[in-house]
Formats: C-alpha cells, structure tokens, sequence
C-alpha cells in the first residue's frame, strides 16, 4: 500500500504541475506577477524564492495552484496585476491549465500508440499496426454453467484447451473448437502468473441452447503504429475519454441533484491510489494510459462552472462579459469560498466510502 501511495503522489504530482504550469504560463506571457506556485495544499513543508515568484510544496497533495498578483481584486491600476487585464486575457491565464491537461492526456496515448498499448485484436486494424503478444482472455463467466462451478473466472487467460497449445492466442484457434455435449476436456488457463487445470463438462447453454461451459472470450494484445499514426489515434483517443468523462461527470451530477447520493463507481484520493497501485503492476504501458486518463479526468472536473474550479472563473468572467462590468470581487470571493468548502466535503465523502470498500 505504501508504494501505491508513492505512485499515486508522483502521479498526481505530474498531473498538478502540467496543470498549474499553463496557468502559469500563460500568465507571465500576459505579463502578470505570479507570486507563489504551489503543489499541494498549506499547511507549507518548505519553499523556495525566485526573483519573481515563491515555490512552495505543501502537506496536502491533493491538487495545486499559482497565486496571481490581483487576483482578489487589489492592485488593479498595476500593469502586472490580474485584475487589470482585460477579460479575455484573464479567461486565457484561466483555461490554459486544463488546455495542458488534455494535451498531456494526447501526448500519453499517443506515446502508448508508439511503444504498444494493449487493446483488443479484431480483423479491421489499420494496415500500419504492429500486433505482438496475442492472447485469448476470459472475459466473462456465466453463473450457474460449467465454467462457473469448476472455478473458472473472468480475468483467466487460455493456455490450452483438450490438449492443443493455444501458442498464437488466436481467438479462431479457441472458437473454432468443438464442444461436444458430455464429453470432458481439460482447460489450463493463466492466473497472475499461475497456471491452473480446469476438467469441463460442456453442457447445453440456456442463452444459445447449444452446447458449451459458459464463457465470454476476447482477443487481445500489444498494438503499435508508426509515428504518424500514432499521434493521429492519440488525438482520437483523447476526445473519446473526454465526452465519457462528460457523460460520467454528467451522471453523477444528476444522482447528486436528484438526492441519489455518489455513485459506488466514483473513487476519491484513496481509491485512486489503490487503483494507481494495480496499474503500475501491470507494466509501462498500462500506466501511461491510465495517467493519461486522469488527465483528461482532471481536465473536464476543472471546466465544470462551479466555484473555486477554473470552470467556475471562466463564469464570473462570462457573466462580466454580458453585463459589461466585473462582478463584485468579494461575492466572487465568497462564492469560491463556499464552493471549495463544498468540493472538499464531496472528497471526505467519497474517500469514505473508498475506506469501506477497499476494506481499510
């Protein structure tokens, strides 16, 4: 657990760093004072000084943020202050962390794209695609049938079937043997790394009414393309993850609104850790996909238009748009207030519901 967490930091410490490093950025472009960069949350561990801005690194590793000079409001006649710049100016300083949230994700997967990333093997790959390491996986087990009673489980990866290497891992080499109704055979799958013999009886299946043990295969392996191709598919990939992200944020928004409390499927900090943990056991490539994941996770949470998030700034800057002055400082103030309060009540709670199903 411990190097899960230590993973977990490094991660979050990347993803935070890229984040508020747009911001900060795009603000000194703009000319405007950044007086501290922090990673984490005060209380402060140490800092460090530049002529211009303060470095700190905090106890809290939960997220990150640069403090720009005029941000509340003040020294808005000064021409390196936030406040004196024009709106769009202030929205671009706003928007360029989760800019470089969602161009570190594209970046990832397309890295991934490069070295081989795992996915599943079907006929209409693209010529240019370089597939090693197939493997035929179990990917579901149907209760009550042969399969399910023996032991067999979802995550078993075929080694033979009656005798016959499944070497390629072709899926064709599985599906095109041949249940016989009440003939038994020996199935030896891969289980983290152990070997285990199964002896199955193929039975007559509800769902097909013809003859089989109950079970769900899939094809998979290590695909990598050219260069090109690569960061093409990476592009792509990113703007898939970000509209199921959307549609995800979008239901848990609804179930919170609708009072049907947070989703077992949301994990906070501790969940997250866990999970960082299992991924990192499963080699390079999956991590780097799952960072890229979190990325545009954190990209898309960042542009919801709630207090104290980015997306939230760029409201009360829409809303200074449309009426054609700023809005109150010290209501924008206190709304950010409220609305960070409020997300850090949601991260309690749904770190307490990771203690309990993770079983801490």
């Amino acid at each position: 657990m411990l190097e899960a967490v230590v993973i977990f930091i490094l991660v979050l410490a990347v993803l935070v760093l890229v984040h508020e490093w747009g911001h900060f950025f795009v603000a000194r472009k703009a000319g405007i004072k950044v007086e501290e960069f922090g990673f984490g949350f005060p209380p402060r561990i140490c800092k460090w000084k530049t002529k211009v801005t303060t470095f700190t690194l905090n106890w809290l590793p939960l997220g990150g943020f640069v403090k720009l000079k005029g941000e509340d409001g003040s020294s808005a006649a000064e021409s390196d202050s936030y406040s004196n710049k024009g709106p769009w100016t202030r929205a671009a300083v706003v928007v360029a962390g989760v800019v470089m949230n969602f161009l570190l994700a594209a970046v990832l997967f397309s890295v991934g794209f490069m070295i081989g990333a795992p996915q599943i093997v079907h006929d209409d790959l693209p010529a240019s695609a370089i597939v090693s390491d197939v493997h035929t996986d179990i990917v579901t087990v149907v209760e009550g049938t042969t399969a399910h009673e023996v032991g067999i489980e979802a995550g078993d990866r075929i080694v033979s079937i009656a005798g016959g290497e499944n070497n390629a891992g072709y899926l064709v080499d599985v599906s095109d043997f041949r249940y016989n109704h009440d003939t038994s055979f020996e199935l030896v799958v891969d289980r983290d790394g152990e070997e285990l013999t199964f002896e199955v009886t193929p039975d007559i299946l509800e769902q097909t009414g013809k003859p089989g043990i109950g079970v769900g295969l899939i094809e998979s392996g290590t695909v990598k393309y050219p260069v090109g191709t690569a960061i093409v598919r990476g592009v792509v990939k990113t703007g898939k993850f970000t509209r199921s992200v959307v549609v995800g944020l979008y239901t848990l928004l609804r179930d919170l609104i609708f009072g049907k409390g947070v989703s077992g499927d949301v994990a906070g900090p501790v969940g997250i850790a866990v999970i960082t943990g299992e991924v990192a056991e499963l080699g390079w490539n999956h991590m780097i996909q799952f960072i890229a994941i979190l990325s545009v996770n954190l990209g898309v949470l960042n542009l919801i238009p709630f207090p104290a998030l980015d997306g939230g700034r760029l409201l009360f800057i829409g809303i200074e748009l449309v009426r054609g002055k700023p809005v109150n400082q010290k209501s924008e103030q206190l709304a950010h207030i409220i609305g960070f309060a409020l997300l850090m009540l949601l991260i309690i709670v749904v770190t307490v519901k990771d203690v309990s199903r993770f079983g801490f």
